[in-house]
């Protein structure tokens, strides 16, 4: 008996086209990962000291990239941020200190391309306000719940009157009915 002639030619073109799509989506996968792996230049790889290195990851890490897509020069893969990255490891090997590669690049691209903004002037607020904020929002807090705990106490209190005498038997005896 052929086995061949029980399945419909439906369900074979079904499979050989599940199996295109995987292999397809495999491979747009791939392709995908090595597009997103990182351009620039490892620091591993440069014949640099331990402290040019260090030095080096650093300002990798202390600039956004230049397109402002968000992500630091150690993330982006632009070209442009791979020729900046370029520009501070030449930096890094001609001795150039940690203030002067950054003054440098804040006045080709404006201190918008610092990852933190700077604990200095107008940018000061942006370290200040936050923790000021804090902690005027816990003292209003604690206010509005004193006050609430003061009254709800109070209230609780004031409603927990007496019943007058005259009442008092009529009560007795309507619970009693409903015992």
């Amino acid at each position: 008996m052929d086995l061949q002639k029980d399945k419909p030619d439906g369900v074979e073109k079904g499979a050989v086209r599940l199996k295109v799509k995987i292999k397809c989506l495999i491979t747009a996968l791939c392709l995908m990962l090595m597009f997103m792996a990182p351009v620039g230049v490892a620091a591993d790889e440069l014949g640099l000291t331990a402290e040019q290195r260090s030095l080096y990851n650093e300002m990798l890490k202390a600039f956004v990239a230049p397109d402002f897509c968000g992500k630091s020069l150690e993330e982006c893969p632009a070209g442009i941020t791979v020729e900046m990255q370029e520009g501070i490891l030449q930096q890094v090997k001609e001795g150039a200190t940690k203030e002067e590669i950054i003054a440098y690049w804040t006045s080709v691209y404006g201190e918008r391309i610092l990852a933190a903004p700077p604990k200095s002037g107008f940018y000061l607020s942006a370290w200040i306000l936050p923790v000021v904020g804090i902690i005027a929002g816990v003292f209003i807090l604690s206010v509005a719940l004193k006050g609430r705990v003061g009254t709800g106490s109070q209230g609780k209190q004031s409603k927990k009157k007496e019943v007058p005498a005259e009442y008092e038997e009529e009560l007795q005896q309507e619970i009693l009915k409903h015992l």
